[in-house]
């Protein structure tokens, strides 16, 4: 998890986004299931806008020595899985764009993990008009994001060519929306406008995320049916899910897909938190095209193997156990068909009323610099 420094334990919510400047670090934190400590580094890296990495040195960017091997750390306590939780506050940055910070052991070009997170300028202003999609065919299932930059206080040069504009819906990177150019410049007013008519800035409303609750073990939280804690290890059965692509919009509170590690009991999630085999269930008649996948926050959206739904008729169910530290959850079921096509609207269904959280982000290369700087952020919700 990487977060603004908080005493809150809500911060390890927050978006790794800050104002440039900024004092208040961001910590990196991140759990080894072993039993003794190791050694492991972490280094920050400036990418672009397209998240390369981009050519400048690292003095240009970082106020401190950047290679940092991480000496705080905690074993956990009274777990059933023993585990080595680490924590870093990250370096200071100097300048606005796009980071990434890689943690590995021994070789950088093979990581155990890496976090992106973003550091901003307001060099503009943003202003954002968020509503059901203009095009009839997707009213009901899609939200469109119109929106204008001013830059009164800012010399823009060429910026049809020279910005990129990046929407992000709930802080997922797989479905953002990438160098978007204005429909309209008006030099005088100083002002773009982003305003599409063919659906270029919409997005899937879907719906509002599955949620469960597993922040204690003595009792049933939200969405959890079954609990067994005499074995081994730790094991929770989650309500059986089913589709949601037939049924009318309903809206409960969720985290945007996001989640939150916490013990109930001691408020001492980075270390009392046990590690708990969680089984989900999707039922369906029979099995689907393409192969389903749970997703979320939790594993950053990417489409991992040990998370991929196997399908038993006798059961007519998908049905996958996952590994995962005592806290909140949002995910939702995902289908990726073999020719790469990814539907999270099949299996959940999509309603433009959806509450969704989004980010524009607006990039810019000087005349004569050599990387992209993040000159102006807005980050807004859809209700």
């Amino acid at each position: 998890m990487l977060y603004p420094k908080s005493e809150d334990p809500e911060a390890m919510t927050k978006v790794p986004i800050l104002p440039i400047g900024y004092t208040n670090p961001l910590v990196l934190t991140f759990d080894v299931l072993n039993k003794s400590y190791e050694n492991y580094y972490a280094k920050i890296v400036h990418c672009n806008a397209d998240w390369r990495i981009s050519n400048l040195n690292e003095i240009e960017y970082m106020q401190d020595f950047n290679e940092t091997i991480i000496q705080q750390y905690e074993y956990s306590f009274n777990t059933k899985i023993p585990y080595v939780h680490y924590s870093l506050e990250l370096p200071l940055t100097k300048i606005s764009g796009n980071f990434a910070v890689v943690v590995y052991t021994e070789n950088i070009e093979k990581p155990l993990f890496i976090k992106r997170f973003m550091v901003y300028e307001n060099a503009l202003s943003i202003v954002p008009n968020a509503r059901p999609s203009t095009d009839i065919s997707r009213l009901q299932t899609h939200q469109q994001i119109d929106f204008k930059i001013r830059y009164s206080g800012y010399s823009l040069i060429n910026p049809r060519d020279n910005l990129q504009v990046v929407v992000r819906q709930n802080d997922r990177w797989d479905n953002a929306l990438f160098s978007l150019k204005p429909t309209y410049i008006r030099e005088i007013d100083r002002e773009l406008e982003y305003v599409y008519f063919n659906g270029e800035n919409n997005f899937w409303g879907l719906n509002v995320f599955r949620r469960f609750d597993l922040q204690s073990i003595l009792f049933l939280g939200f969405n959890v049916a079954q609990l067994d804690v005499l074995g081994a290890e730790n094991r929770a059965r989650l309500v059986s899910d089913k589709l949601r692509n037939k049924d009318p919009f309903f809206v409960w509170n969720d985290r945007n897909g996001g989640f939150l590690i916490n013990h109930f009991e001691t408020q001492n999630g980075a270390t009392q938190a046990d590690y708990v085999k969680v089984y989900f269930t999707l039922k369906t008649e029979e099995a689907l095209a393409g192969e389903v996948y749970l997703r979320g926050a939790f594993n950053q959206w990417q489409f991992l193997e040990e998370h991929k739904m196997s399908y038993y008729a006798s059961e007519k169910a998908y049905q996958r156990s996952v590994l995962l530290k005592q806290g909140s959850y949002d995910y939702l079921y995902t289908v990726r068909y073999a020719d790469g096509r990814v539907e999270d609207y099949f299996c959940e269904g999509s309603h433009f009323q959806t509450p969704n959280q989004y980010d524009i982000l607006v990039y810019y290369r000087p005349l004569g610099a050599r990387a992209d700087a993040l000159i102006g952020y807005r980050r807004f919700e859809y209700e």
